[in-house]
């Protein structure tokens, strides 16, 4: 799709508002159909750049939404980022729970 066009580093838009902690145009990239686990050259995801940057709300809807962390970049985190990542799906994953149980 055009929205996951690359610039000469690999980055897709969606990375860069990632990076840049922009909850709104990374939501509206992803409502739009911006692939969630496009790699750049460095083969980090959206998901990585947010987790590493401290943006906790855009790396949540980036969970939420289905985005994943390539495992090599995983090393790249501080032991806080990783603990903050698996909070998020532990955290995520109870609600989707949750809502399951009171649906049913």
């Amino acid at each position: 799709a055009a929205l996951d066009v690359q610039d000469m580093h690999k980055d897709t838009a969606l990375i860069w508002a990632c990076r840049a902690g922009r909850a709104n145009v990374a939501e509206l990239l992803v409502n739009k159909g911006a692939a969630l686990d496009v790699q750049g050259t460095d083969g980090r995801t959206a998901l990585f750049y947010a987790l590493k940057k401290g943006f906790d709300d855009v790396a949540e809807m980036m969970i939420r939404r289905g985005g994943t962390l390539e495992p090599h970049s995983v090393g790249s985190l501080t032991a806080e980022q990783k603990e903050k990542y698996q909070a998020l799906c532990r955290d995520l994953s109870s609600s989707d729970i949750s809502l399951m149980r009171d649906t049913a």
